[in-house]
């Protein structure tokens, strides 16, 4: 949708249909930063018992996986 002078509609991120609810935030907000958190924690343990060539390749395919997830996410 064009806005005047024709540049295009510039909504800001949280205005878009994707975004979750304001009940829905808080929520999200503390299961992002417990997986998060968790997630240093465990990578912090595994520093130490695994070789970074094992650490590396486990991230990318945990990233990969958590961005296909999201990306199907209605």
């Amino acid at each position: 949708m064009n806005g005047p002078r024709g540049y295009a509609d510039r909504r800001p991120a949280h205005a878009t249909a994707a975004s979750p609810s304001s009940a829905q935030e808080p929520r999200c907000t503390t299961i992002t930063a417990a997986g998060s958190i968790g997630g240093a924690v465990l990578g912090g343990l595994f520093r130490g018992v695994f070789p970074d060539l094992v650490l590396m390749p486990m991230l990318a395919v945990i990233l990969l996986v958590s961005a296909v997830e999201l990306a199907r996410h209605d």
